[in-house]
């Protein structure tokens, strides 16, 4: 047990020494937590507003359907009604990817939005633009704002900012003053300028003397090839990567077992057996896939690399070896 405990903690130091970025999770796993976290804030803690900022930043993370609802419905437990019509609108544009029971609530949300945004202080706006693909940014309505045009959407009287881009084009901020319109929508129409690139000059001529193609000698100039061993070391760096992946299933692993001693028998014990055994086989995966990955650097580094000036292409070849070993117990 005691080296068990002890293999742990020197490969925790190695892991963290070496920053694996592999150990990090990635986007959609941060995304994925957010959303649990967020859950637990609107459920449990009755915290909307801490909620709406964990499916905000989870939105960022990672565009979904389910997290466009889950912050357009957000915006609608806070009242915040111009936020809540963009985004559960954005949100049924995706119903045929949505429960149906969901998309019935849903749709009685947005439609109930949209009675009170009619009853407000609040104005249809219509976007348009002079070309297609332009992508529009309101930060007053909440991180992750954004839509294409054209898009109808109600914001509140008064000074309203917004930022419009598009492949090809300069970025544009501009400000729109929402104002009581009577019947129709009020209209903003976006003049994208597009990105200058400059011409190349002209090259003259006549300035230069030409020299006939007969008179020119033909001369083989030698090559050098020069001395690169960066795949090599490339190689060698993923295979050090998956080792040491490798390794992070390995202190998970001997967590999980660590977990078993003294647990009696029945359905938590089995289940914490099935976490060991695909533990096992990740980190097996991992440190077969490493040695292999080094194997090949080590090759790779061994092998004959001419530095030398030559008229023709010169391949050679010299086979080396090496022993990779990697040892633990848990």
């Amino acid at each position: 047990m005691t080296s068990s405990r002890a293999l742990t903690t020197a490969l925790l130091a190695t892991i963290l020494t070496a920053g694996v970025a592999s150990a990090e999770p990635s986007p959609k796993e941060r995304a994925a937590k957010l959303d649990a976290e967020a859950l637990v804030l609107a459920t449990e803690k009755q915290d909307m507003r801490g909620a709406l900022d964990h499916y905000e930043q989870a939105l960022l993370l990672e565009t979904t359907p389910q997290r466009i609802c889950n912050v357009g419905m957000a915006h609608y437990q806070l009242d915040a009604l111009p936020a809540a019509y963009l985004f559960l609108g954005q949100c049924l544009s995706h119903a045929g990817r949505l429960p149906a029971a969901r998309v019935a609530t849903l749709s009685d949300a947005y439609a109930y939005v949209d009675r009170k945004l009619q009853a407000g202080a609040f104005t249809k706006v219509t976007f348009t633009a002079n070309t297609s693909q332009v992508r529009v940014v309101i930060p007053k309505l909440g991180r992750g704002a954004a839509f294409v045009l054209p898009r109808t959407l109600w914001l509140p009287f008064g000074e309203q900012s917004y930022e419009a881009s598009a492949d090809g084009y300069e970025t544009h901020q501009g400000s729109v003053t929402v104002a009581k319109a009577e019947e129709k929508a009020q209209s903003v129409v976006i003049d994208l300028a597009k990105i200058a690139v400059p011409s190349l000059p002209t090259k003259d001529h006549t300035s230069e003397p030409t020299t006939p193609l007969a008179t020119t000698p033909a001369t083989t100039a030698p090559r050098h090839e020069k001395s690169s061993k960066l795949p090599a070391w490339i190689t060698l760096s993923s295979g050090a990567a998956l080792v040491i992946a490798g390794g992070v299933f390995h202190l998970r692993a001997a967590g999980v077992r660590s977990d078993l001693e003294g647990l009696p028998s029945g359905e938590s014990r089995r289940a914490l057996i099935e976490d060991l055994k695909r533990e096992r086989l990740i980190m097996g995966g991992l440190y077969g896939a490493g040695a292999l990955v080094l194997g090949v650097g080590t090759f790779l580094m061994l092998s004959d690399d001419d530095s030398e000036g030559q008229e023709t292409p010169k391949l050679g070849l010299q086979l080396g070896a090496a022993n990779i070993g990697i040892y633990g117990s848990f």
